[in-house]
């Protein structure tokens, strides 16, 4: 529309979406239910956040189209092509087609090497990132072996510390007021998980007691025990009783029973087409992402916790 010469808004000129009437194909309920969706929907206010978007890349581009003028050159480089892609989201099409009606080509190449020179460094990056931290645990669970979960069956076990990390480090040993991670044969702790929140709770012997913080898996196979040595020296091969916090558990419990009525509710009062997109289940507190196309109105969310407690 930019390039038509329409700087107005459109949509809602148009009042697209109130103009139809419903056919009798057997569908009409659907039709009438987008028809709702379209007049929730802020036509208005989003076109017009687009249009600013679209006029302040604009001014980039035009100002890089000016320092082609004064150099004399006839290209615009890939790298400022790609610069507006990156930093402004103004697509390739877009800036080939204004330069063009300024007289000047674009380095379509220059943009794509410049994308892929990118994306390498993102790779990079994250691969480095993920194996620093992951290594240590593949270590661990090369050396020690998967942890056997007996975690549906019981809340407490007898177990035997396999290996401990401390500040990325294996050690074989660690003292009272230490933080360290502990890593059993087996173990009724849940690990962090899919957004639910890994158990707490103790790990007690003769020679040491700590306080279980929280659980994860970093590595498929194997469970950490992230804890606070409170009494005495923890060792490699240490007899240990692993006790689940239960309330913590319970709590835990009753929040990801929570998401799933949530999930319901928010079906029967926005429609099907809502999906889940996300959640964090924890002991004090849930978070449900889900998809719809506007924003929530005091009504519907009173409605939701209606259904919901």
């Amino acid at each position: 529309m930019y390039l038509c010469g329409l700087n107005g808004t459109f949509l809602k000129s148009k009042d697209i979406g109130n103009n139809w009437e419903p056919i009798d194909l057997g569908i009409n309920s659907h039709l009438y239910q987008i028809q709702q969706f379209q007049e929730k929907v802020e036509f208005l206010s989003e076109e017009n956040h687009r249009l600013n978007e679209v006029d302040g890349k604009n001014q980039e581009l035009q100002a890089d189209i000016a320092e082609l003028t004064k150099t004399g050159a006839t290209e615009l480089p890939g790298e400022k092509a790609f610069r507006l892609y990156d930093t402004f989201g103004f697509p390739l099409d877009l800036v080939r087609d204004i330069a063009l009606d300024s007289g000047y080509t674009v380095d379509e190449q220059g943009f794509h090497d410049a994308m892929e020179a990118q994306r390498e460094t993102a790779r990079a990056s994250w691969v480095g990132a993920d194996e620093a931290i992951a290594s240590i645990y593949r270590e661990v669970l090369t050396e020690a072996g998967a942890t056997e979960f007996v975690g549906y069956d019981s809340i407490e076990t007898d177990s035997i510390v396999k290996a401990m990390i401390k500040d990325g480090i294996s050690v074989d040993e660690a003292n009272e007021g230490d933080q360290v991670e502990v890593v059993l044969d087996k173990t009724p702790f849940y690990g962090e998980s899919g957004g639910q929140a890994g158990d707490t709770g103790k790990l007690s012997g003769e020679d040491a007691s700590l306080e279980v913080h929280g659980t994860k898996k970093p590595v498929e196979g194997l469970h950490v025990h992230q804890c606070l040595v409170q009494r005495g020296t923890l060792k490699t091969w240490a007899k240990l009783k692993a006790d689940v916090d239960t309330v913590h558990r319970n709590s835990i419990r009753r929040n990801h029973t929570a998401t799933h009525l949530l999930h319901k509710a928010l079906r029967e009062v926005l429609g099907d087409h809502v999906k889940q997109a996300g959640s964090l289940v924890a002991a004090d507190r849930l978070r449900f992402d889900f998809t719809h196309f506007s924003s929530m109105s005091k009504e519907e969310i009173h409605e939701v916790e209606v259904l919901v407690n």
